[in-house]
């Protein structure tokens, strides 16, 4: 079934040996990645505080605590 309001450019095929659920925790944990490291600069040592323990938040604060020794906190919102 194709979604004709997508644009291209933006679709992977996912290999054969990827299951569904995987890829779209693959496209997840990329957007934590880009926007604590990327464009949040953290670094090994830093401490950090996620608002809002959702899924987002959780992967985000993962993605944190990877970088290094620092810490996350959780704060639900």
């Amino acid at each position: 079934m194709a979604a004709p309001f997508v644009n291209a450019t933006f679709v992977h095929k996912l290999p054969d040996t990827v299951s569904f659920e995987a890829g779209a925790v693959t496209e997840l944990l990329a957007c934590c990645v880009h926007s604590v490291i990327e464009q949040g600069g953290v670094t090994a040592g830093d401490v950090v505080a996620v608002i809002g323990p959702g899924p987002v938040g959780l992967f985000a604060a993962l993605v944190a605590m990877a970088e290094g020794e620092g810490a996350a906190r959780l704060c639900r919102a």
